[in-house]
């Protein structure tokens, strides 16, 4: 077998009459930008999420980044992020200009910390941003807590689409929920975009501006804005996915227990506590740091493609060096971490294959 980390082509493929449908109506209406399919995809994607506004733009970081600058974070401002996380969380901070403020992970989970959050506030705290990581639940609770602080918070979801907590959806407790459609997203797009979740009128309106140049008239601009603009056929593509959304995250589901049932008692592997409600985005396993790029060759060679997400925290990557931070929890997860293949038209017979390959690897790494 081959086996792609997640095979973009034959999910595609199954819906690819769709595709091509969408294509041709963009062809033919000639709404590139600005259309109404964006506004319906917006009304569609906010009733998904039980929330009251999404507003799409054009990427998953400028999601982020524009809720930063909207919710009035700005020069001197500190705003708390877990360290192993994409570096987009980092930068969106930056470019809002803020401070990012890294701290350390709980060990069983791999999400950001209480303990440390709670170490890390002080009185240039603006705002908090939980990460999602790998669609599995940061507590609701804990939000609820920063956010009783007075702390904005803003949730980082780019892995975590109908992600929810208790039943609870993100965006419950926050200002907003940040989205990405990267193609490899469980919700992706044919190329790149984003979306801000929120139910508050004032914020939703102001990212409304900032994303099109502080635009309020066609030739009237309220505020110094951006040009991140979602385009009309990702927002047609999206739209067709989005009709998939809920029997794709059922999917993973499924496959993750799978691999769960199977892997979960083997001795080499160290599973992670996942939220009941997680919707897996990723498939993360944790191995001996000392066999981890020994067992990827050994799986490739049977046609297993892995990934590791991510083999260094950010406050570890030279650009983020004037906010260097030791988080030994996260920079130890980040060199045992392996991801395995996920996706929503996995065979059954595709994940036996995966898990008893894994297994007779890590036999094999042990003579």
């Amino acid at each position: 077998m081959n086996i792609d980390l997640i095979n973009l082509g034959r999910l595609h493929d199954s819906i690819k009459d769709e595709l091509f449908q969408a294509f041709s109506e963009t062809l033919k209406n000639a709404d590139f930008v600005g259309s109404n399919v964006i506004l319906e995809f917006e009304n569609e994607l906010a009733k998904i999420h039980s929330r009251k506004f999404a507003i799409t733009c054009g990427s998953g970081t400028d999601a982020l980044t524009l809720s930063l600058i909207a919710s009035g974070v700005t020069k001197g401002d500190e705003v708390i992020l877990p360290a192993n996380t994409f570096v987009a969380t980092a930068e969106a901070i930056i470019h809002a200009g803020g401070k990012p403020v890294f701290v350390d992970v709980n060990d069983e989970n791999l999400l950001i910390s209480e303990e440390h959050v709670k170490a890390a506030i002080t009185e240039k705290t603006r705002a908090i941003i939980p990460v999602h990581l790998f669609g599995n639940m940061v507590s609701f609770n804990l939000i609820k807590e920063w956010k009783a602080l007075g702390l904005t918070i803003i949730e980082d979801a780019a892995q975590a689409h109908l992600g929810k907590w208790h039943d609870k959806s993100i965006g419950e407790n926050s200002l907003s929920a940040c989205l990405s459609f990267y193609p490899a997203k469980n919700l992706g797009a044919l190329g790149d975009g984003g979306a801000v979740l929120t139910d508050n009128l004032d914020f939703a309106r102001k990212i409304q501006l900032l994303r099109d140049h502080g635009r309020n008239s066609w030739h009237g601009h309220e505020l110094v804005g951006f040009c991140s603009r979602l385009d009309s056929l990702q927002a047609r593509f999206l739209s067709i996915k989005l009709r998939y959304l809920e029997q794709w995250t059922e999917k993973r589901r499924e496959i993750a227990s799978m691999y769960h049932s199977r892997l979960n008692d083997i001795e080499d592997i160290k599973s992670i506590h996942w939220e009941s409600d997680a919707v897996y985005h990723l498939f993360v396993v944790r191995v001996d740091p000392e066999i981890r790029n020994q067992l990827r060759e050994l799986l490739g060679l049977r046609g297993i493609q892995t990934g590791i997400h991510y083999p260094l925290t950010i406050p570890e990557q030279e650009a983020f060096s004037p906010w260097k931070t030791i988080c030994p929890i996260a920079k130890k997860a980040s060199r045992e971490i392996l991801s395995l293949p996920l996706d929503p038209l996995m065979t059954h017979e595709e994940v036996d294959y995966i898990c008893n390959v894994l297994i007779e690897s890590l036999n094999d790494l042990k003579v």
